[in-house]
């Protein structure tokens, strides 16, 4: 009975210890020129745990031994990286072209291009205006584009 309360303790034991979690560090860089990047999402998958990294890609996050880190950002691919016993993870991202055909950028801010409402056109202002003379370049705009309208206050 004492060996089968030992054993039982012993696990117990070694669980608690597996499943503490740790501080893990690093730093998130491009792989093909090796600068680092700023604003990665650093999450723990499964969970809604996670940081970002800083401006010189640095991040640092507490996970458990035996979880999986996803490393994201746009333009690149997502790597996942499993946690076992380092204290310190450094992270390459490959750039892909692909994913940004998804990003459509509008004025000062950028949208997924299937939230898009609306139109984007594009005004080729050497074409539209040439050689006019002009003070204002929304006045020069104006009746350059379908649907375009320019209030002027």
């Amino acid at each position: 009975m004492k060996k089968l309360l030992f054993i039982s303790v012993l696990f117990l034991c070694i669980q608690a210890a597996f499943g503490q979690a740790k501080t893990v560090t690093g730093t998130v860089k491009s792989k093909s020129d090796g600068i680092p990047i700023p604003g990665v999402s650093v999450v723990i998958q499964g969970t809604n745990n996670g940081t970002t990294t800083d401006f010189d890609g640095h991040y640092s996050i507490s996970v458990a031994s035996g979880r999986t880190l996803s490393f994201s950002y746009m333009g690149y691919e997502t790597q996942s990286i499993k946690v076992e016993s380092q204290q310190k993870i450094d992270v390459g991202l490959s750039e892909s072209t692909s994913k940004l055909d998804e990003v459509v950028v509008v004025g000062f801010a950028s949208q997924k291009k299937a939230n898009l409402t609306g139109a984007v056109a594009k005004v080729d202002v050497k074409k539209a205006l040439g050689s006019v003379p002009i003070t204002d370049i929304t006045r020069g705009l104006q009746g350059t584009t379908p649907g375009l309208n320019i209030t002027f206050n």
